[in-house]
Protein backbone atom coordinates (compact mmCIF):
# COMPACT_ATOMS: atom_id res chain seq x y z
CA UNK A 1 0.00 0.00 0.00
CA UNK A 2 2.72 2.41 0.68
CA UNK A 3 4.48 1.76 -2.54
CA UNK A 4 0.83 2.81 -4.33
CA UNK A 5 0.73 5.73 -2.73
CA UNK A 6 4.12 6.79 -3.22
CA UNK A 7 3.67 6.23 -6.89
CA UNK A 8 0.79 8.23 -6.81
CA UNK A 9 2.49 10.93 -5.00
CA UNK A 10 5.24 10.80 -7.13
CA UNK A 11 3.09 10.52 -10.44
CA UNK A 12 0.89 13.60 -9.48
CA UNK A 13 4.70 15.89 -8.77
CA UNK A 14 5.55 14.96 -12.41
CA UNK A 15 2.41 16.96 -13.89
CA UNK A 16 3.79 19.84 -15.84
CA UNK A 17 1.92 23.30 -15.87
CA UNK A 18 1.19 24.61 -18.94
CA UNK A 19 3.78 27.35 -19.96
CA UNK A 20 3.61 30.26 -21.87
CA UNK A 21 6.18 32.36 -23.47
CA UNK A 22 6.19 36.27 -24.43
CA UNK A 23 8.53 37.77 -26.61
CA UNK A 24 8.72 41.86 -25.54
CA UNK A 25 10.89 44.24 -27.47
CA UNK A 26 12.53 44.94 -30.41
CA UNK A 27 15.25 44.19 -32.29
CA UNK A 28 19.01 43.98 -30.66
CA UNK A 29 16.25 44.77 -27.44
CA UNK A 30 14.17 41.65 -27.76
CA UNK A 31 13.76 39.34 -25.13
CA UNK A 32 11.40 36.67 -23.75
CA UNK A 33 10.00 35.64 -20.56
CA UNK A 34 8.60 32.63 -20.02
CA UNK A 35 5.23 32.36 -17.70
CA UNK A 36 3.86 29.23 -15.69
CA UNK A 37 -0.18 29.42 -15.89
CA UNK A 38 -1.77 29.59 -12.10
CA UNK A 39 -5.21 28.00 -12.65
CA UNK A 40 -8.14 26.30 -10.38
CA UNK A 41 -10.07 29.42 -10.70
CA UNK A 42 -12.52 29.52 -8.24
CA UNK A 43 -10.92 26.81 -6.17
CA UNK A 44 -12.30 26.89 -2.23
CA UNK A 45 -10.97 29.59 0.62
CA UNK A 46 -9.28 27.97 3.30
CA UNK A 47 -11.41 28.72 6.53
CA UNK A 48 -9.25 26.67 9.34
CA UNK A 49 -6.71 29.66 10.35
CA UNK A 50 -6.18 33.48 11.00
CA UNK A 51 -6.62 35.27 8.82
CA UNK A 52 -10.09 33.66 7.75
CA UNK A 53 -11.13 33.07 4.51
CA UNK A 54 -7.34 32.92 2.61
CA UNK A 55 -6.41 31.30 -0.14
CA UNK A 56 -8.82 31.37 -3.10
CA UNK A 57 -8.66 33.26 -6.47
CA UNK A 58 -11.23 33.92 -8.65
CA UNK A 59 -9.09 33.69 -11.93
CA UNK A 60 -6.55 31.79 -13.80
CA UNK A 61 -3.07 34.27 -14.01
CA UNK A 62 0.09 33.94 -15.35
CA UNK A 63 3.32 34.27 -13.66
CA UNK A 64 7.32 34.03 -14.57
CA UNK A 65 9.05 31.14 -14.05
CA UNK A 66 12.41 32.26 -13.43
CA UNK A 67 13.70 35.69 -12.01
CA UNK A 68 13.84 38.85 -14.23
CA UNK A 69 17.32 39.02 -14.99
CA UNK A 70 19.81 41.84 -15.53
CA UNK A 71 20.02 41.44 -19.14
CA UNK A 72 16.11 42.04 -19.51
CA UNK A 73 16.42 45.37 -17.23
CA UNK A 74 18.82 46.56 -19.63
CA UNK A 75 17.32 46.12 -22.44
CA UNK A 76 14.14 47.18 -20.83
CA UNK A 77 15.89 50.46 -20.45
CA UNK A 78 17.65 50.68 -24.12
CA UNK A 79 14.51 50.47 -25.41
CA UNK A 80 11.61 51.52 -23.03
CA UNK A 81 13.72 54.38 -21.16
CA UNK A 82 12.66 53.31 -18.02
CA UNK A 83 16.16 53.97 -16.06
CA UNK A 84 15.87 51.46 -14.01
CA UNK A 85 18.62 51.20 -11.30
CA UNK A 86 20.41 47.96 -10.04
CA UNK A 87 22.47 47.11 -7.28
CA UNK A 88 26.93 47.02 -7.96
CA UNK A 89 26.55 43.28 -6.75
CA UNK A 90 30.34 43.45 -7.56
CA UNK A 91 30.80 45.99 -5.41
CA UNK A 92 28.70 44.53 -2.62
CA UNK A 93 31.03 41.65 -2.80
CA UNK A 94 27.66 39.52 -3.85
CA UNK A 95 29.20 38.20 -7.59
CA UNK A 96 28.80 39.65 -10.58
CA UNK A 97 26.25 42.02 -12.86
CA UNK A 98 26.59 39.65 -16.02
CA UNK A 99 23.71 39.47 -17.67
CA UNK A 100 21.97 36.21 -16.56
CA UNK A 101 22.10 37.15 -13.05
CA UNK A 102 19.06 37.79 -11.31
CA UNK A 103 18.07 41.91 -11.20
CA UNK A 104 18.20 43.24 -7.74
CA UNK A 105 18.13 46.40 -5.74
CA UNK A 106 14.53 48.00 -6.88
CA UNK A 107 11.79 49.04 -5.20
CA UNK A 108 7.93 47.83 -5.20
CA UNK A 109 7.52 51.34 -7.28
CA UNK A 110 10.20 50.47 -10.10
CA UNK A 111 8.56 46.57 -10.52
CA UNK A 112 4.95 48.40 -10.97
CA UNK A 113 6.79 50.28 -13.10
CA UNK A 114 9.10 47.43 -15.15
CA UNK A 115 5.42 45.06 -15.19
CA UNK A 116 3.59 48.15 -16.86
CA UNK A 117 5.96 48.20 -19.19
CA UNK A 118 5.44 44.74 -19.97
CA UNK A 119 1.64 45.16 -20.23
CA UNK A 120 1.33 48.36 -22.56
CA UNK A 121 3.91 46.78 -24.53
CA UNK A 122 2.11 44.24 -25.76
CA UNK A 123 -1.08 46.09 -25.69
CA UNK A 124 -2.51 45.48 -22.54
CA UNK A 125 -3.34 48.26 -19.61
CA UNK A 126 -1.44 49.07 -17.06
CA UNK A 127 -2.52 46.70 -14.02
CA UNK A 128 -0.47 48.20 -11.49
CA UNK A 129 -1.77 51.95 -10.87
CA UNK A 130 0.63 54.21 -9.35
CA UNK A 131 -1.62 56.50 -7.79
CA UNK A 132 0.21 55.98 -4.35
CA UNK A 133 3.78 56.90 -5.25
CA UNK A 134 5.03 60.20 -3.20
CA UNK A 135 5.76 62.83 -5.00
CA UNK A 136 9.82 62.54 -4.94
CA UNK A 137 9.55 58.86 -6.85
CA UNK A 138 6.42 60.47 -9.28
CA UNK A 139 9.49 62.84 -10.38
CA UNK A 140 12.25 60.37 -10.34
CA UNK A 141 10.34 58.05 -12.56
CA UNK A 142 9.15 60.66 -15.15
CA UNK A 143 12.62 61.49 -16.02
Amino acid sequence: MRLFLMMVLLGSLSVKAQTITEIFGTGANQFSIEFVQIGNAGNAADITGTPNPVGSVGYVYNIAKYEVSRGIIEKVNASGGLGIAMWDMAAWGFGSNEANQPATGMSWFTIARFVNYLNTSTGFHNKLFLDCLNSSEKIASSS
